[in-house]
């Protein structure tokens, strides 16, 4: 993690703390029964479950990694209007390792490698006849890089009213990617709060 990274997450992750932004944000969103939410990176499915608990909106949940997705059918398999996918949302479709290290999957640590199926978002909105997502939680280990520029390539950024994510440090050009991707999204949408490396929402209602 390079010098300028670590401060803005040390920084952020401080500020976020303050705040209180655990319970003053991570769960609190413009969301009622009819709302279309997008859990990408579900983990265990704790997230999702909050969500349901308050708002009973339809939730989709994206997890590729077989021994968080026992957890999450366990947990929310009997809840009909919570949608659990074993796939990972990605700017691709097909085949890719991923190594899973303790409670974190990613593609840029070279050990303990699986193969996850990944799907590319257009599709899976196109294929489930999805036009629109009252709001995207993203937190997926560094691949919201490539997922947030397929959204953006593709102009279905703005198809999602609240986008809520977490950005990773991969390598040094990181916080320069953040920096661009945000301005894209800025473009359509605008900043709720924005605690960078740790959370922030952004939204076009």
């Amino acid at each position: 993690m390079g010098i300028h990274n670590s401060d803005t997450f040390r920084d952020s992750k401080k500020k976020w703390i303050e705040d209180d932004g655990e319970s003053k944000y991570r769960f609190n969103f413009n969301l009622n029964e009819n709302s279309i939410v997008f859990d990408v990176g579900g983990y265990v499915g704790d997230w999702s479950d909050e969500i349901y608990r308050r708002y009973e909106c339809t939730i989709h949940v994206f997890e590729p990694i077989q021994q968080f997705l026992d957890i999450i059918n366990k947990k929310l398999s009997d809840n009909k209007k919570i949608l659990v996918h074993s796939i990972a949302l990605s700017d691709v479709t097909g085949l890719y390792p991923v190594s899973v290290i303790g409670d974190q999957s990613t593609l840029y640590v070279n050990e303990n490698k699986m193969n996850i199926w990944c799907m590319d978002i257009l599709k899976f909105m196109n294929d489930h006849k999805i036009k629109e997502v009252d709001l995207i939680k993203i937190n997926i280990e560094g691949e919201e890089y490539k997922l947030l520029d397929r959204m953006i390539s593709t102009d279905i950024m703005k198809r999602f009213k609240n986008i809520f994510l977490q950005f990773h440090v991969i390598d040094e050009n990181s916080l320069t990617n953040r920096h661009r991707i945000v301005n894209e999204i800025l473009k359509t949408h605008k900043e709720i709060y924005s605690y960078p490396f740790v959370w922030e929402l952004y939204s076009n209602e």
